[in-house]
C-alpha cells in the first residue's frame, strides 16, 4: 500500500538531523512502541515539535468536563491503568466496576487502538446501548486522539475515516466495529472476534445474552460499568463476575497519586500476588 503523506502545520520535524537518520529513529520508536500499549500511549515523540509549544505527547485524550478552555490532555501514567492493561492481556474475561472520571473506558479503547494498529487482523466489537452511542464513543476515544498524533505516526498507523460504525486499519488489516446491544447479540453469533468491549454493561438489557453469545466466539471480553444492580444488565453483570460473592475477591491496594487519595482494586485472590509484582 502506498504510504500517505500528511502536511500538518501543528507539527514540524526536529532539525539538524538527516532524513535517513530521522527515518531510522522513527523505525526504532515504532518497534519499541509496538511492544507496550502503555508505553505507546504515554510516550513523547522526540522527532517532532509542536508549533504551539506544548509537549509532544503521542496520545492525547479529551477532558470532557465543562468550562475547560483546552480539553486536550495527555494519556495519564496512573498505575491502575497499567494494571488494567496487564489484566486485559492476561485474562480472557474481565469485568470492571468503575466510577466517573477514572478514564477506564478511555483506557480500554486506547488499548484497543494499539492492539489493532500493531497486530494483524484483529477484530474488536464495541457495544453500547444504541448504535449512535457506540459510534460516538469510537469517534471520541479513538478517531479524535488519532487525529492529534504527529503526522508521521498517523501515516504509519493509518485509519479510514468512514464508515462511522467501523474503524479500518489498512496497514494491519484490523478493524474496530461499533454495535448496538441488540445487534451485538446477532453479530456475536455470526463472527469470531479478537476482543469484545461492552461499555456501561449494567445499562444494556441484553448483556446476559451478549455474554452467552460472546464467550464461545471471542478471545477476550471486557465489560465495564458504573455499578447499578437495579438494572437488568446490572444483575447479569453481578452474576457473571461473581460480585455477589466477595469471599472470592481480595483487595489490591493502588496509590491513586493523580487523585491525591488511595484506592483498592478488587481482584480474584489468586491474581493478587502477580499484580503485586507489576
Amino acid at each position: 500500500m502506498k504510504q500517505r503523506t500528511l502536511n500538518d502545520e501543528r507539527f514540524r520535524d526536529v532539525s539538524n538531523i538527516s532524513d535517513d537518520s530521522l527515518r531510522e529513529w522513527r523505525a526504532f520508536l515504532m518497534k519499541q512502541w509496538a511492544t507496550s500499549a502503555f508505553g505507546f500511549l504515554t510516550a513523547v515523540d522526540p522527532t517532532t515539535i509542536r508549533t504551539d509549544g506544548k509537549t509532544n505527547y503521542v496520545w492525547n485524550t479529551t477532558d470532557e468536563r465543562e468550562k475547560i478552555n483546552d480539553p486536550e490532555k495527555p494519556f495519564p501514567t496512573w498505575l491502575y491503568l497499567a494494571a488494567l492493561f496487564w489484566l486485559m492481556e492476561k485474562f480472557s474475561v474481565l469485568g470492571v466496576e468503575k466510577s466517573r472520571q477514572v478514564l477506564a473506558t478511555t483506557a480500554v479503547l486506547a488499548f484497543a487502538f494499539h492492539e489493532a494498529a500493531f497486530k494483524r487482523s484483529r477484530k474488536t466489537l464495541v457495544s453500547k446501548a444504541t448504535l449512535p452511542e457506540a459510534q460516538e464513543i469510537i469517534e471520541a476515544k479513538i478517531r479524535v486522539p488519532w487525529g492529534r498524533m504527529p503526522p508521521w505516526i498517523r501515516e504509519m498507523l493509518w485509519i479510514d475515516d468512514k464508515p462511522a460504525s467501523k474503524i479500518r486499519f489498512p496497514n494491519s488489516g484490523s478493524q474496530i466495529i461499533a454495535v448496538a446491544e441488540n445487534a451485538a447479540v446477532r453479530t456475536m453469533r455470526g463472527v469470531t472476534a479478537s476482543r469484545v468491549i461492552v461499555d456501561e454493561a449494567a445499562f444494556q438489557k441484553f448483556f446476559d445474552a451478549m455474554m452467552r453469545s460472546a464467550l464461545p466466539m471471542a478471545a477476550s471480553i471486557v465489560a465495564l460499568t458504573s455499578a447499578d444492580g437495579g438494572e437488568v444488565g446490572g444483575q447479569a453483570f453481578i452474576e457473571h463476575f461473581s460480585l455477589n460473592n466477595r469471599e472470592r475477591m481480595t483487595p489490591f491496594p493502588i496509590d491513586f497519586d493523580s487523585f491525591q487519595k488511595s484506592g483498592e482494586l478488587f481482584v480474584p485472590a489468586e491474581w493478587a500476588g502477580e499484580l503485586a509484582n507489576l
